[in-house]
């Protein structure tokens, strides 16, 4: 029982720190169509808010085998996310599953535990759709923009070489 992973004292730092050291350049060059990789980083981040409990990878490869998603967008967009909902948006997550369900008085507690679950899965669902779709649209167009400068950026040069 000792190597139980403890929750960090100071969440929000441990998150901030988290998206901080990510390199979001990382999904910009991912040699993929924008349309696939944007797809792909919004599946991901959807499976990260589902409340799974590090069992998200199990989610991820029948997904990626089925589907034919990018690998490394989805792999991304899970992982990048999980921190965040994993300490931030639980709570959150539960009391919208709770009011979505009819329930808002319920209050977690260690007797209500076994009842916990589908408020949480409801409101986590619902904060993964909002952000898969924000998600799509931000990887989607990021994408676009990141490679357009980048074409910009080439025939700059090679006017420059040329000339």
């Amino acid at each position: 029982m000792k190597n139980i992973q403890k929750a960090p004292k100071n969440i929000s730092r441990h998150v901030k720190r988290h998206v901080k050291n990510f390199d979001f350049n990382k999904v910009l060059r991912i040699e993929d169509t924008p349309e696939r990789i944007a797809l792909s980083f919004g599946i991901g981040v959807f499976i990260g808010f589902l409340p799974l409990l590090w069992f998200h990878i199990l989610l991820i490869i029948p997904i990626i085998v089925l589907f034919r998603v990018n690998k490394f967008a989805i792999i991304l967009g899970t992982f990048i996310i999980h921190p965040f909902s994993l300490y931030l948006m639980t709570p959150t997550s539960f009391k919208l599953g709770t009011r979505v369900l009819g329930n808002p008085d319920l209050v977690l507690s260690f007797s209500t535990i076994h009842l916990a679950y589908w408020p949480l899965f409801v409101g986590s669902v619902t904060f993964g759709i909002i952000s898969a779709a924000v998600a799509y649209v931000a990887v989607y167009y990021g994408i676009i923009i990141y490679r357009k400068k980048k074409e910009e950026k080439a025939k700059k040069l090679k006017k420059q070489n040329n000339g």
